[in-house]
């Protein structure tokens, strides 16, 4: 069973706004303002190791890095880090960020419901966040309140750039 969610696909080709449905083997990330609502067909804020395999199979790459264990689908420029206590390799590691960058990344189709993706330029993803900001390297879109005992603002979608392109996109996701 999906999860039904409405979004809008306004792509630079002038396509008009669509219904869809979040499926098995979707590459679809639905972003909002108080976090990451889906990414592909897991719930960021509760899958496990497990389930990114179930979405996307056997990851080409498990790198322990402290206390966090990168995960990466080089077929689809997807890497996932997973964090937490006992170990975050186990299976009951939680997702801390997802990343999507290079050529395959483009190839595997992934964009956000209001359109952003890897390979787009980047005038157009401002003509959709017109109040983006420049942070370090990245230009973030989208920001979300934040987080309890905190008065850090969270970065929920942020985009790396290089020659006017969308080159990656983050998404940190916030506890």
């Amino acid at each position: 069973m999906g999860l039904a969610l409405i979004g809008c696909s306004d792509d630079d080709g002038g396509e008009p706004a669509i219904d869809f449905v979040q499926l098995e083997g979707s590459r679809l990330v639905k972003v909002q303002t108080v976090g990451l609502a889906a990414f592909g067909p897991i719930n960021p804020h509760t899958a496990i190791p497990a389930h990114a395999v179930a979405a996307f199979g056997e990851p080409s790459s498990v790198d322990r890095r402290g206390e966090v264990c990168r995960r990466s689908w080089s077929d689809l420029g997807l890497t996932i880090d997973f964090a937490g206590p006992p170990d975050p390799c186990g299976p009951e590691g939680r997702v801390e960020e997802i990343r999507l960058r290079g050529p395959r990344a483009v190839e595997a189709g992934w964009r956000t419901a209001e359109g952003i993706r890897p390979g787009m330029p980047v005038s157009a993803a401002l003509r959709r966040y017109p109040d983006a900001r420049r942070a370090g390297g990245e230009l973030i879109l989208v920001e979300g309140p934040a987080t309890a005992g905190s008065r850090e603002i969270v970065t929920v979608l942020a985009v790396e750039t290089a020659a006017g392109t969308v080159t990656g996109m983050t998404f940190p996701i916030a506890e």
